[in-house]
């Protein structure tokens, strides 16, 4: 666990107006949104920000992890709404299933300020929470899928790393009061780590291992999953899904875990995935010169992405050229070798962003804070 004043360093420095602009660059909100500085109070049993501060000891690091996966998270079920309802939107009801201590609430209450929002998680101070910050309707989760009684349908439901952590029982019966839970135009959103490989045969279906980063829940109920997709294929399309297709993403989240869309409509565009990339670097040397590396891909085309860095109130766009087999490796494609990166530049305040710009302009965060 990361000390107490590291959080209390992460939920300051989350709030400064300089950070929250960062973000609001990357979400691209239009007109009609509201201020993202309302929504930016942390918890400190947040478990996925924790699991990062733990990890990299790092407030603005951490920070940057944990946002810009809120943000991917935000632009493509922001895509996947605007596709799919238009300017019906306002008029829809959304649930956040497993929504944590809001990750992903925060952006979308922001972005979509008339729309109609629930959440519903097992944990009680979290839920608590969501409500009370994000103003949304909160639905006490179980942990028991028989026990989940939401009292209404949805036209979209949103699950990030949930059917990643359940054994497969927990698996196929909340898969399955999920897609019951659907309106009848509505689409199921959930994202699941597809099987190693090795395992990738004909009789694989699911592997279930009882650690996680969160073993508060216990390991009957939640661990970490790995599925075969034409399994997963099977469950929806004829056991559970009573006329409703599967469009499949793979590695879609973060590059880590594959994304299914489940729906009886057709859905003529799938959401883009849009940039990553990571700072591996990031020096002053003595005489105020700042040295700053790392990698960025466009995760739709596998190719290197451009490189935005901001800092005094100046702005520096770089090609990736630099040699990053690794990085090539971990995405299994060729075309992100020369995905690195290096700036040298004299910068005379104590804070920079950087983020990764796709072939479409998308933006998402690398990272936002000191570089001292």
């Amino acid at each position: 666990m990361p000390s107490e004043d590291l959080f209390a360093t992460a939920a300051a420095n989350a709030r400064k107006p300089a950070f929250v602009a960062a973000l609001e660059r990357c979400a691209a909100f239009d007109d009609s949104s509201s201020s993202l500085a309302a929504f930016m109070a942390l918890h400190p049993r947040d478990q996925m920000l924790t699991h990062s501060l733990a990890e990299h000891r790092h407030a603005d690091i951490a920070l940057s992890q944990y946002f810009s996966i809120g943000i991917q998270q935000y632009r493509m079920l922001a895509q996947l709404i605007e596709t799919c309802f238009g300017d019906a939107k306002n008029d829809i009801h959304v649930l956040d299933f497993a929504c944590g201590f809001g990750r992903l609430l925060r952006f979308l209450r922001c972005g979509f300020p008339g729309m109609k929002i629930h959440a519903s998680e097992v944990q009680r101070d979290a839920l608590d929470f969501c409500a009370a910050q994000f103003g949304v309707s909160a639905i006490p989760s179980a942990f028991d899928p028989k026990e989940f009684r939401p009292g209404r349908s949805f036209d979209v439901i949103w699950v990030a790393s949930l059917f990643s952590h359940l054994p497969q029982g927990l698996f196929e019966e909340w898969l399955r009061v999920l897609l019951s839970s659907l309106d009848e135009r509505g689409v199921l959103c959930f994202s699941a780590r597809a099987l190693p490989a090795a395992h990738s045969d004909a009789q694989a279906t699911l592997l279930y291992s009882p650690d996680s980063e969160n073993p508060e829940l216990g390991a009957q109920h939640y661990g970490t999953t790995y599925v075969d997709p034409r399994w997963v294929r099977d469950l929806v399309e004829n056991r559970f899904g009573d006329g409703m297709k599967m469009h499949y993403m793979p590695r879609a989240l973060a590059n880590e875990q594959d994304l299914y869309l489940v729906s009886r409509r057709t859905l003529v565009r799938l959401p883009d995935k849009g940039p990553w990339g990571w700072l591996d670097v990031r020096k002053r040397a003595s005489d105020g010169r700042v040295e700053l590396q790392g990698w960025a891909a466009d995760l739709d085309t596998l190719q290197p992405a451009l490189v935005e860095i901001r800092a005094d109130n100046a702005t520096l766009q770089i090609g990736p050229s630099i040699e990053r087999p690794d990085v090539a490796a971990v995405f299994g494609d060729s075309g992100l070798e020369k995905s690195g990166w290096r700036a040298d530049a004299r910068i005379g305040e104590n804070h920079v962003e950087i983020f990764s710009v796709s072939a479409k302009q998308q933006r998402n965060l690398i990272y936002a804070g000191a570089i001292s």
